[in-house]
């Protein structure tokens, strides 16, 4: 069996029992086929080719001599893909086809990833986003419609951390304004969750600002698209569900706007989110662990380093050396011998 064919094996296994999310798999596709570039290249393009060295190199290749942009940060993550998802192939056709002689790839261990800062989004960067779609009220040319949804979905990132999949994938049926929940039904792993976005204070009018937004954004895609049956909540000015990349797109044009350099993808607004909830309430984790939608708390543990890294950077400590000079404490100086006279 050449390795392409192992591929597309285990991506059709993959999509039909869909033990792995839609993003995931994607990621693992395209991490299989550099595996197979490689190993074509080096002219071993079956699948008894493959050995636990010959991974090895792929993924050594892929750190060190891949072509790569101005965007690359040295390639372990997709390194560390490579053999995640080289494993995860041979186990799972193992189990289809137990016959079928296979590399124990058990021994192989993927390359660390670095700890790298991700990007936050900021309190002032928010409001900037905020004052950005406020000017476009001034402009003629832009719809009503899409200022409504696109400060509607200012207002659920900022106080839901969904991810982007998770954000486009809502339907109007899983709006409750009444109760002031969102249901999500296709969430990571496929694990759904329901989130109450109704704001705790005793005078918010309406229920909160997530509800009103809204209800504004639901007003105006009536009245844009009242002939046009779709069950999708975020629609684009030609009346199709909007998909993560558009959602990306809609943020960095309007983060131009604000002057903010670079973007604020919705991962951005899922890590500010978790690190406001998290610093004010931190004895709340669990309940925190469902709403970010995980299914154990191991990531927890790689955002709230996340929020011990922000703080490191934001939060100014006593310093120490005028602590040390206000305790009262003279430094002993050890006086030089004293040298004998001749």
């Amino acid at each position: 069996m050449l390795l392409g064919n192992a591929v597309e094996c285990f991506v059709l296994l993959a999509t039909s029992e869909r033990r792995l999310s839609t993003a995931t798999l994607r990621v693992y596709e395209a991490a299989l086929e550099k595996v197979q570039a490689y190993a074509e290249a080096q002219h071993r393009p079956k699948l008894e080719h493959l050995t636990p060295n010959l991974l090895r190199q792929a993924a050594t290749s892929e750190m060190t001599t891949a072509a790569h942009g101005a965007l690359w940060k040295g390639g372990e993550v997709m390194a560390a893909l490579m053999v995640t998802a080289t494993r995860t192939m041979v186990r799972r056709l193992h189990e289809e086809f137990p016959d079928l002689p296979l590399p124990d790839l058990s021994g192989v261990r993927a390359p660390r990833v670095p700890h790298r800062i991700q990007p936050r989004l900021q309190d002032d960067e928010y409001v900037r986003l905020e004052a950005a779609l406020k000017m476009r009220l001034l402009r003629d040319r832009v719809p009503r419609f899409l200022i409504a949804r696109d400060m509607a979905i200012l207002t659920v990132l900022g106080n839901t951390g969904l991810r982007a999949a998770e954000c486009c994938g809502l339907d109007v049926d899983d709006i409750d304004l009444r109760e002031g929940l969102v249901q999500v039904r296709r969430g990571k792993g496929n694990k759904a969750r329901v989130l109450t976005v109704r704001d705790p204070e005793s005078d918010a009018r309406g229920g909160g600002e997530v509800v009103n937004a809204l209800t504004d954004y639901l007003r105006w895609r009536e009245r844009t698209f009242a002939l046009m049956p779709t069950s999708a909540l975020w629609l684009t000015i030609k009346g199709n569900r909007l998909r993560p990349e558009g959602l990306r797109s809609a943020l960095h044009t309007l983060c131009d706007e604000a002057g903010i350099d670079g973007n604020r993808p919705p991962h951005a607004f899922r890590r500010a989110y978790f690190t406001e909830q998290y610093r004010d309430q931190p004895n709340s984790l669990p309940v925190l662990v469902e709403r970010m939608g995980w299914a154990t708390g191991e990531m927890a543990k790689v955002y709230t380093r996340g929020v011990d890294l922000e703080l490191a950077r934001r939060v100014p400590l006593p310093l120490a050396t005028r602590k040390w000079r206000t305790a009262g404490k003279e430094p002993k100086v050890t006086p030089f011998p004293k040298r004998a006279h001749s």
